[in-house]
């Protein structure tokens, strides 16, 4: 008859929808495994090298770009004014030297700047009770229900009375409670049927036979002895009544029963394992994400200071000589000239240092001995301090010099961290490089003193300046200059301090 072909149709879609859902939900997880599987066995060690690699090759591009540029365009319109002294060229040359100091410093900003791994923490509950989808969905779902619920009804043979369809009709909107309330949910669902049973025998229907295969569904998904035992007094409650009434179709309700709950159990088993390999392929993300973050970081804080050492010094005396050579122009012409020249040799000198500093990054060769970025050979740390006094000199200000011993090279100070030689006489060439530097901008035309000295265990190194005619050089700096030399001195065990 057509009434067992569309319950026979029915119960098969229902089982193979089951299956269908559940195949669905252990292929995910199968999926989900296979990514964490692959998480895990990635090298972190060569990930992070490549991304080093491309933020290297991608700096090195913008210093070019900004500094080496800026740079260059002084260095030759400082030849070129030297000859005829134009005012409007030496302008140019003290403007550009300005907005490169501003872009020295906003791109050492962006260098230093820390940034810490994101929260890649999954926010999704470790419980999976909701397995059905969304709650407009379980909305959706009972008003549906309640239009099968009365149509079975009114198209019954006994009619129903009007408490009996309005129980029936209320008994779909339980399931709006089973995301929080579970076993309240299928608690009130039993206590409608049984109430209904009192009030007027009738045969259930499709409608409350649904509502008790979802019920159950989420008592698997659940897992709790609570939900299960819940679940056990729903379903006996619409056994006994189902006997009663409809004992013919008792057994199917079981059985549709039984095989919701397994298929509960089964997504909730396959959405468990999901969750654990996503979980597992987060946390291995996550760990490679905070190397590559932190060696980033750490090379870009790398490339801050050795750009700032190479550049700023530079910058600053150009910019200082630019407006000399204007303030001299018209009073002391070869005086104006002697400054553009000073320009001139600074910025071939800077552009050289950029360009190599530029190959260095790209090389991933930073860290290096400062002899390595102007010279093939190691430089006595004297002779290194005495050209840079040679240059500062050329800039205004008038330096004595005392490095003792007279050859520290020759009897290098150990720190109590075991740091090369090379290092210590890096980071005492960038302290006294970046005091000179600001000597230069703030206290220009003042008597400096540097004294170096390489004692048994360390070295000290004292810049004192008398602060020259009192009024300070308009000339900004890209802001990290002690920062950077704090960090040198820090990293090899010392301490620095300045003021005025």
């Amino acid at each position: 008859s057509w009434p067992t072909l569309l319950f026979t149709l029915f119960l098969y879609g229902v089982c193979w929808g089951y299956g269908r859902v559940v195949a669905a939900k252990a292929a995910g997880a199968e999926r989900e495994r296979a990514v964490a599987d692959r998480a895990q066995a990635q090298d972190p060690d060569h990930l992070v090298a490549a991304v080093v690699a491309a933020e290297r090759t991608r700096l090195a591009a913008d210093i070019t770009e900004v500094v080496g540029a800026c740079v260059g365009e002084m260095a030759t319109g400082a030849e070129l004014a030297q000859t005829d002294l134009s005012a409007h060229r030496i302008e140019t040359i003290h403007r550009r030297g300005a907005i490169g100091v501003t872009e020295l410093r906003r791109l050492l900003g962006l260098l230093r700047e820390r940034t810490g791994p994101e929260d890649l923490t999954d926010p999704t509950p470790g419980r999976a009770a909701h397995a059905l989808g969304l709650p407009i969905r379980d909305l959706v779902a009972s008003v549906v229900l309640v239009v099968v619920t009365v149509a079975g009804l009114v198209g019954g043979g006994q009619p129903p009375q009007r408490a009996t369809l309005v129980l029936l009709a209320l008994l779909p909107f339980t399931l709006l409670l089973r995301r929080d309330q579970n076993s309240l949910a299928m608690l009130l669902a039993a206590a409608v049927i049984a109430l209904v049973d009192l009030i007027q025998p009738v045969s259930l229907g499709a409608g409350p036979a649904l509502v008790v295969m979802i019920l159950s569904w989420s008592a698997a998904a659940d897992g709790r002895r609570s939900a299960w035992g819940c679940w056990m007094v729903l379903l006996a409650t619409g056994i006994v009544t189902g006997a009663r009434n409809d004992p013919d179709n008792v057994a199917m309700l079981g059985l549709l029963a039984a095989l919701s709950a397994w298929a509960g159990h089964a997504w909730t088993d396959s959405d468990h394992r999901e969750r654990v390999a996503h979980d597992r392929m987060v946390a291995a993300q996550s760990l490679v994400e905070a190397a590559v973050l932190e060696a980033v970081r750490a090379e870009r804080l790398r490339i801050a200071r050795d750009l700032h050492d190479v550049t700023s010094h530079a910058l600053g005396v150009m910019v200082v000589q630019a407006g000399a050579a204007a303030a001299q122009r018209d009073r002391d012409p070869e005086r104006a000239r002697a400054s553009l020249a000073v320009v001139a040799a600074a910025g071939r000198h800077a552009a050289l240092d950029i360009d190599r500093l530029a190959r260095l990054i790209e090389a991933g060769a930073l860290g290096a001995p400062d002899s390595q970025l102007h010279h093939d050979q190691p430089i006595d740390l004297a002779d290194r301090l005495r050209g840079l006094a040679e240059r500062v000199g050329r800039a205004g200000l008038e330096l004595t010099l005392n490095v003792l011993p007279a050859h520290p090279a020759t009897t290098p100070p150990a720190d109590d961290r075991g740091a090369p030689e090379s290092a210590a006489d890096l980071v005492v060439y960038r302290v006294v490089q970046e005091s000179l530097t600001n000597a230069i901008r703030h206290a220009p035309g003042s008597r400096v003193q540097v004294t170096v000295v390489a004692r048994t265990a360390d070295w000290q190194v004292q810049v004192l300046d008398d602060g020259g005619d009192g009024v300070a050089a308009a000339v900004p700096g890209a802001g990290f200059g002690l920062a950077g030399v704090a960090e040198r001195v820090r990293d090899l065990g010392g301490r620095l301090t300045a003021g005025t």
